[in-house]
């Protein structure tokens, strides 16, 4: 699979700068980048298809806009990965 597959691209933009260079940049500007359930999933998705792919070398990690990243998302995040089946006490911890 391509990497340029494996994620969301509404949250994610992949780009390859020079061979063997992935640049991953984090979209959502409006939020300063904060983490959803659903952007950390597309990280991990698209950092272990990066592991097996040995055309790339190194990976450089950005946020869109004004800043980096602000965080986890404590008014979004959703759902955590995993969750399912947890009760109201083990639901609380995840948001």
């Amino acid at each position: 699979m391509d990497v340029s597959e494996a994620h969301d691209p509404s949250l994610l933009i992949l780009s390859q700068p020079r061979e063997g260079i992935l640049q991953v940049t984090m979209n959502r500007p409006s939020r300063l980048n904060a983490m959803t359930a659903e952007l950390v999933t597309g990280l991990h998705e698209v950092l272990d298809e990066v592991s097996v792919n040995r055309d790339i070398r190194v990976v450089v990690l950005t946020g869109a806009g004004r800043g980096f990243c602000a965080g986890l998302d404590l008014g979004g995040y959703g759902d955590a990965p995993g969750s399912n089946g947890a009760g109201q006490m083990e639901r609380s911890f995840a948001t």
